[in-house]
C-alpha cells in the first residue's frame, strides 16, 4: 500500500521537477512569479483595484503596489481612474502585458503537457478530482 510519506516525497519531487523545467524555459520573460500572478489575475477577471489583488493573492495592497509599480514601467499593465469614483484607480492589463501572459501559458502548457501526457483520460480525471478535493481542504482550514 502507497505510504503517505511516500505520496509526500513523490509529489515534492514532482513539484521540484515541474517548477525547475518552467523557472528554466521563464528565463527569458523576464518576469517574477508574483508579477505573472497579477498579470494572470487581470486577464481573468479583467481591471482590479489593487485592494482585490491583494486579497487574491494573500499578499498587502503595498506588496501589489510595489508590483503594480514595475510592471506599469514594463508597460505591462496600465492604471486608470474608475469613472464612478475618481478616488479609485483600477489596473488592467496592456496588449504587452496579455501577450506575455499568452507566451507564459504556451510555456506552462507545454510543460504540464509533459507530465499530464503520461495519464490515461481516466486517470487524468481521478488526479483533477484528487487536486481539487485537496484545494477545498486547505480553503477550508484557511477560513477557520
Amino acid at each position: 500500500m502507497y505510504q503517505k510519506t511516500q505520496a509526500h516525497e513523490s509529489f515534492f519531487r514532482l513539484l521540484r521537477q515541474i517548477s525547475g523545467e518552467y523557472r528554466a524555459l521563464m528565463v527569458d520573460q523576464d518576469i517574477s512569479g508574483p508579477q505573472l500572478v497579477l498579470l494572470e489575475l487581470l486577464r481573468s477577471r479583467g481591471p482590479q483595484k489593487t485592494s482585490a489583488l491583494a486579497e487574491h493573492m494573500y499578499v498587502t495592497v503595498g506588496n501589489v503596489t510595489l508590483l503594480a509599480d514595475r510592471l506599469h514601467k514594463a508597460h505591462l499593465i496600465e492604471r486608470e481612474r474608475s469613472e464612478t469614483d475618481r478616488r479609485v484607480v483600477l489596473l488592467s492589463l496592456t496588449a504587452e502585458g496579455d501577450a506575455l501572459v499568452e507566451r507564459t501559458r504556451a510555456i506552462r502548457n507545454r510543460v504540464f503537457s509533459r507530465y499530464f501526457g503520461a495519464l490515461n483520460p481516466e486517470e487524468l480525471e481521478h488526479f483533477g478530482r484528487l487536486i481539487e478535493k485537496m484545494l477545498a481542504a486547505s480553503e477550508k482550514s484557511t477560513q477557520e
